[in-house]
């Protein structure tokens, strides 16, 4: 009996100069979660809210800022070099970081809300450590998307 789906996070890092890094967030690049643990997508509506004369309110929409909130639980080294990597990328000027996660098929440009702070997992630093990282997208959508597809694989084709 199948149901729900999964998100198929990919990172796409594009320098001023030099080449295009792709990192997808799976089992070949996080040995230990094999993913971020959670992800939760949001849309938030920008807008302006006035009252006129009447003291009626009028709403003037701009759009949708699309962001997301990923959690990874992390136990090696390696895993928290590559995380570390991401994250300096989206710290650094000149460089361009776009999230997917629905498989590459749809990239948007993010940029980091606040910082992150590493917590340990079950209180102690040698069982690992848990980062939750927000991302807002740069540009505002038209439209919300509607209810997540999945395709054949059962990844969910919304962001």
């Amino acid at each position: 009996m199948g149901g729900g789906f999964r998100w198929d996070v990919y990172f796409r890092i594009t320098p001023d100069n030099g080449p295009v890094q792709t990192i997808h967030l799976d089992e070949n690049v996080l040995t230990d979660a094999r993913g971020p643990v959670g992800t939760i997508p949001s849309y938030r509506l920008e807008e302006e809210t006035e009252a006129d004369v009447l003291r009626e309110i009028r709403q003037v929409p701009f759009g949708w800022r699309a962001g997301v909130s990923l959690a990874f639980e992390l136990r090696s080294m390696t895993d928290q070099a590559q995380l570390a990597a991401i994250i300096n990328a989206l710290t650094k000027p000149g460089r361009k970081v776009e999230l997917s996660l629905d498989g590459g098929a749809t990239y948007r440009e993010v940029v980091m809300e606040g910082g992150f702070s590493p917590q340990q997992l079950g209180g102690k630093w040698t069982a690992g450590v848990r980062y939750e990282l927000a991302l807002t997208c740069k540009e505002l959508l038209e439209e919300t998307p509607s209810i997540a597809t999945v395709d054949a694989s059962g990844r969910a084709n919304v962001w």
